[in-house]
């Protein structure tokens, strides 16, 4: 049975030790979390701390700089103050959270591909049934039974894989470092995960995750059939092969496409109508004088999202992937502490630091997701 999770009056009341991230391994949940669960932010708080932050705040640990008050970010030592041996316990956490602060900060190439994330340590992929058939309702005579869209859970788990990073900062060297020097450290192991967690995706959607009927790959549309003929490449795309994958995902819509940097250039100066309603369509629509933003109207199908990615050893040269982000995959994260790493910031000296990372996607509806073979 998991303990309960006690609630107190007040950051100072909640004792740090290592026993908080062996609770929140029981719970399934990080220790921000689970702070935030004993001492909940007040609805009426305008401070913009949650119960982390409230820690590093009695303990003394100042994060970023403010001249203008003359207020200045402390170094990594005061993670280790002597007279306060519960600093230490706020560390692990800390750099977790700075790394995932540090992705949405930056943009996550998957807010623009994955439909839903599912957070927790174990995961069952959905079963769904979805055919062309059964896309489309229709009239339903008297008496006859509606169409029916199957959701079940799958047999089979997802896989989930720890894409760990390993940063070789020793402990002297974190003792010195300021905070805001840190932060622009874990930034760029930011940056790692998020090429990580995009490459794992994209191969999920190719290859599927295995799981069930519509866990298999993308569908795939050759450059042949949309009226491209020579095997020349993405170059050699037409406005016009382009509107006709585009309405390959009907009724789905394609609103993000993954490719090489190379081939997303090939793809965005493709040559497009000039003497058509398109033409106007794509000129810039400026609202300036009703104090509005300029806005760019790009295709009939609406806006897509170019996202680049260039691992050809998943995605081949002259090869494009379309996703629609509502019905395309799911993202599954593992929100578990890794006790043993953490255990090890927290009570020695140490070389590295490791910090897990463990994640998964499943296929949704297999027809929202689709592949453009450029060399057929």
């Amino acid at each position: 049975m998991a303990i309960k999770i006690v609630r107190v009056n007040g950051p100072n009341e909640i004792k740090l030790d290592g026993t908080l991230y062996d609770l929140a391994s029981e719970h399934g949940c990080s220790l921000s979390a689970l702070l935030e669960e004993m001492n909940p932010t007040h609805p009426d708080d305008k401070s913009g701390l949650d119960a982390f932050d409230r820690q590093l705040q009695r303990l003394g640990i100042v994060r970023t700089n403010d001249p203008e008050h003359g207020i200045y970010a402390g170094q990594g030592k005061l993670f280790f103050q002597s007279n306060l041996p519960e600093s230490r316990i706020l560390f692990p956490e800390y750099i977790n959270r700075r790394i995932n602060a540090a992705m949405i900060e930056r943009g996550d190439f998957l807010q623009y591909i994955v439909s839903e994330w599912e957070y927790g340590r174990m995961f069952r992929s959905i079963y769904l049934d979805d055919t062309q058939t059964q896309r489309r309702s229709g009239k339903r005579a008297q008496g006859a039974r509606p169409k029916v869209l199957k959701a079940a859970w799958s047999e089979k788990n997802v896989k989930i894989e720890d894409f760990a990073i390993e940063i070789q900062a020793d402990y002297d060297f974190i003792q010195e470092v300021q905070l805001p020097i840190l932060d622009v450290i874990l930034q760029r192991a930011a940056m790692t995960r998020v090429v990580d967690e995009l490459g794992e995706a994209v191969s999920v959607i190719l290859s599927g995750d295995g799981t069930g009927k519509e866990s298999t790959g993308a569908y795939v549309d050759k450059l042949s059939d949309l009226g491209i003929e020579g095997n020349t490449g993405v170059e050699s795309m037409t406005f016009k092969s382009y509107l006709k994958w585009q309405a390959q995902f009907y009724p789905y819509k394609m609103t993000a496409i993954i490719g090489s940097i190379t081939d997303l250039v090939d793809f965005y100066t493709m040559t497009t109508p000039t003497d058509t309603t398109y033409a106007l369509l794509t000129t810039m629509l400026s609202r300036a004088a009703v104090g509005g933003d300029p806005v760019f109207a790009q295709s009939p199908f609406g806006a897509v999202n170019l996202i680049p990615f260039n691992d050809t050893s998943v995605l081949g040269t002259d090869d494009l992937i379309g996703v629609d982000k509502t019905f395309g995959i799911i993202g599954h994260r593992n929100t578990g502490v890794d006790l043993v790493e953490t255990d090890r910031l927290i009570r020695e000296k140490w070389q590295v630091i490791v910090i897990s990372n463990k994640v998964g996607f499943s296929n949704l509806f297999r027809a929202a997701t689709r592949k453009l073979d450029g060399k057929a």
